[in-house]
């Protein structure tokens, strides 16, 4: 995974956000599969292993605060002085810029704003400057797939969002890559700042769609009468379910397989 300016590079910018958008799905799909430690639990740390795909803070609950001291130590430690100050540049001009306010967990609106935000993000480190239709349409298509996830597993397998399974599984992802995590992690901090539920939000933007998976492999293995061992034929069954996803939002939202949100 993510202006209200002047739309400064015409059609070429819109083409830029448009494959930054499929580079964060591309990436986020490949942490969830890439993995070669796969297990059998459908709480642990995950089957096809995910979506390492953003995040770091160990996490947050309403009214409370995002535990970050372990991803800090980690993270910082191998971060370079000069990075850490240009994430955290960019994270403050963000916010500036756009501030999410507090949805519930694991809604479209929250995921939506957080898009937004995370796109905004993404785009300081960028000399372009991206029409603000086009940052709201990619943040829609964003909701929307991680939305479906959500409705399907529900569905499906009975998924709930549990928080604090949620905060177990994060800080076990951010553990395994700090640094690479470091601009989701300084994103976090500097929106702790601001509320603890938009911060955790955030989180749960990064992580919704692995954290889901990890949840309900193990039934959808069982689904599908297989019994996935190597990575390759997990990988297989995550791309099955996708799919799924995917003809789902498109029944409900036809547009949505032409890159554009109704």
């Amino acid at each position: 995974m993510q202006k209200q300016k002047l739309f400064i590079l015409g059609a070429g910018a819109v083409i830029l956000l448009v494959l930054s958008t499929v580079l964060f799905m591309m990436d986020s799909d490949q942490q969830v599969i890439q993995s070669d430690q796969v297990s059998n639990g459908a709480g642990s740390e995950t089957a096809v292993q995910e979506e390492n795909s953003s995040p770091d803070e160990g996490a947050g609950t309403e009214g409370g605060s995002i535990s970050v001291e372990s991803t800090e130590e980690n993270g910082t430690a191998s971060l370079d002085e000069e990075e850490e100050e240009e994430y955290r540049s960019r994270a403050e001009d963000a916010l500036d810029e756009y501030t999410p306010s507090d949805y519930e967990s694991f809604s479209y609106d929250a995921f939506e704003s957080h898009a937004y935000l995370y796109t905004i993000y993404q785009q300081q480190a960028e000399d372009s400057v991206i029409e603000q239709d086009a940052i709201q349409s990619n943040s829609e298509l964003l909701a929307l797939e991680l939305e479906g996830w959500h409705d399907y597993a529900a569905e499906e397998y009975g998924f709930t969002f549990n928080e604090q399974d949620f905060l177990d599984y994060v800080e076990g992802e951010q553990e395994s890559s700090p640094v690479e995590e470091a601009d989701v992690r300084i994103l976090v901090e500097e929106l702790e700042a601001v509320s603890s539920t938009a911060a955790s939000q955030q989180l749960e933007f990064q992580y919704a769609r692995p954290y889901i998976w990890s949840q309900i492999q193990d039934e959808a293995a069982d689904d599908a009468g297989v019994t996935p061992e190597e990575t390759s034929e997990w990988n297989q069954l995550y791309f099955e379910i996708e799919q799924r996803v995917f003809e789902r939002i498109a029944e409900s939202n036809p547009s949505f397989m032409e890159g554009e949100p109704e």
